[in-house]
């Protein structure tokens, strides 16, 4: 795999030694979110996961970070901010806030409404 990889991206494969500890890094940065389609809700999860699931291991949302930039290249940005707005103003064992985009433009303020710990990640 490290093979095809470091044939297919250098770039990617250049950011790691060949040592067998990066090579399980690098199989990691690879994960399967970049083999399947994706869509707004699997942004909406990942960004819940870092909020709410306290055995996450993306702690920092990188995992989200990289999904919701993703996910811009080929979903409408329109449905992915609405996604990512509804997951930062859902709370614990609530189901996800119910709002539009276009409700999202006219009050871009609602973010305020955030909790916590959204602030402190």
């Amino acid at each position: 795999l490290l093979r095809l990889v470091s044939m297919h991206c250098p770039d990617i494969a250049l950011n790691f030694e060949t040592s067998e500890k990066s090579g399980e890094k690098l199989l990691q940065s690879l994960s399967f979110d970049y083999l399947r389609t994706i869509s707004p809700s699997m942004v909406s999860d990942a960004i819940r996961s870092t909020l709410f699931d306290k055995a996450s291991s993306d702690k920092e949302g990188h995992r989200a970070r990289r999904l919701f930039t993703r996910a811009l290249e080929i979903c409408s940005f329109s449905d992915i901010d609405t996604e990512a707005t509804r997951a930062l103003l859902s709370r614990r064992h609530c189901p996800l806030p119910s709002f539009t985009y276009a409700l999202l433009c006219q009050d871009p303020l609602i973010l305020l409404k955030c909790d916590n710990s959204v602030w402190r990640n």
